[in-house]
């Protein structure tokens, strides 16, 4: 059995693809800065159809949500906030769960979405509606009866962690509860505040007053890892919920293994980087590298900006005099130069070839060629169908290539790691879509149609 990998190009549906930076936020959005570019966040798009109405679509070009809400402020892999307008523009939300079920209607004055837990039962929707506060998980389960006149959240901090609080006040009475809903402080006191309150120091304490008498009070409870922990202090009756739990990185098991695609050569070479950061009359510069053998003659003179070890023999070096361009070159083990250009970029492909940049800066200032150079043959062959190739573990095995034409326009397309074509470089723009998938894809764009081009890995038999 063997691997191999089948493409497969998707032309997504002709929607408007919007790209502003969603933030779960109450706020307005400019729309006149709308441009034709998805925004791919938990492997879906946010596009808008010919009457204005947003829905989400999933990266096989279906809707995964259909296109019939006002707006769509912001979305995850578990909750998605919506919003609209009534006739005197006041504007209103809602949430629902990944499929689209309604969690909370959009008549909610006010949103707010503390999420990102790996138990999704410790999300919590904090919201108003009719005039009240309440609040509940994303299951739509009430952790806050929807019955306080005000909802305050704060974070309490012990020993550098933090804590949810949710301070209350119900009839001018007011009181605190825990994340779980836990009573901390009953709703029967004057005030209830957190303590200190100045700015850049972190609360520790609940403050609350009845009868004119003060009391200051640590809080007891449950503690997350790292920012929250479970911790026991004198005071409160503690929860009889102990869960630990941890801050959700959004890394999933299925997603596809680059790694195992790369195929790095281990250098064979038994010399050293040599460097300098002293002039011959002892004052100092900026820091230069050289290369010598294990004799210590010198490879390559103290004069390059970086030096690494690249395939079996071999030593690409960067030049020191160019600071806002890369300029570099390929030597082989003697010191010598493999080419008489310029290198804009080097790079070591799946197969054992290297894949060289060309830049050719004292003549010209465009190059429309490159090299694949093989070290086992000591031999290189020019490439011209495109003239630069990217190392792209979003769309690994393969490699994205472009074509820079005289007026600097690019296509791109994808080349495997001897430089085949394997897409034509044909698309103007491309987009890592890989997101929340086993496989590796990108979004490209040609003729302003985007496209979904996927590399399918397959299992194949021998027999195939």
């Amino acid at each position: 059995m063997h691997k191999t990998s089948e493409i497969e190009i998707i032309k997504l549906p002709d929607y408007k693809y919007l790209t502003r930076n969603i933030k779960d936020v109450n706020s307005q959005y400019n729309y006149n800065k709308e441009k034709l570019m998805p925004n791919i966040l938990f492997g879906r798009i946010l596009v808008e159809n010919r009457q204005g109405l947003q829905g989400l679509l999933d990266l096989d070009g279906q809707l995964a949500i259909d296109c019939k809400y006002n707006r769509i402020d912001s979305y995850s892999d578990r909750f998605i906030k919506i919003s609209r307008l009534d006739e005197k523009d006041v504007r209103y939300y809602g949430v629902l769960d990944y499929s689209g079920k309604v969690i909370l209607p959009c008549e909610c004055s006010e949103i707010i979405i503390h999420s990102g837990y790996k138990d999704s039962n410790m999300d919590r929707l904090i919201y108003h509606l009719n005039d009240c506060w309440g609040v509940c998980n994303l299951a739509g389960q009430d952790i806050l009866p929807l019955e306080f006149d005000e909802l305050k959240i704060r974070f309490l901090t012990a020993e550098e962690n933090e804590v949810m609080v949710f301070i209350v006040s119900k009839e001018n009475l007011w009181g605190a509860y825990d994340i779980y809903g836990d009573e901390l402080i009953a709703c029967d006191k004057e005030s209830v505040t957190s303590f200190p309150e100045q700015q850049y120091q972190d609360p520790e304490y609940l403050v609350f007053k009845k009868n004119g008498k003060t009391n200051t009070t640590d809080y007891r409870g449950n503690w997350l890892k790292d920012r929250w922990y479970q911790k026991e202090i004198e005071s409160f009756i503690p929860s009889e919920k102990p869960v630990f739990l941890n801050k959700e990185d959004y890394v999933h098991e299925g997603r596809f293994d680059v790694g195992k695609y790369d195929k790095e050569t281990e250098s064979l070479l038994e010399g050293k980087i040599i460097s300098s950061e002293f002039d011959e009359n002892g004052v100092a510069v900026k820091e230069l590298v050289g290369y010598q053998d294990k004799k210590g003659n010198i490879i390559l003179k103290v004069e390059y900006a970086k030096i690494k070890p690249i395939g079996k023999y071999l030593l690409a070096a960067k030049h020191h005099e160019d600071y806002l361009i890369d300029r570099w070159q390929l030597y082989d083990k003697n010191g010598k130069s493999l080419f008489k250009e310029d290198l804009r970029e080097i790079v070591m492909t799946n197969t054992g070839k290297i894949a060289c940049v060309c830049y050719d800066w004292e003549n010209v200032d465009y190059l429309d060629y490159m090299y694949f150079y093989d070290e086992d043959k000591n031999s290189y062959y020019k490439i011209t169908d495109y003239n630069s190739v990217h190392k792209s573990p979003p769309v690994a095995p393969y490699y994205v290539a472009g074509k820079i034409d005289l007026d600097a326009e690019i296509t791109f397309g994808l080349v495997d790691g001897d430089g085949n074509i394997v897409v034509k470089p044909e698309y103007e723009f491309y987009y890592k879509a890989n997101d929340y998938r086993a496989d590796n894809s990108i979004l490209a764009c040609k003729n302003r149609q985007w496209y979904l081009i996927r590399v399918n890995q397959k299992i194949l038999t021998d027999k195939e």
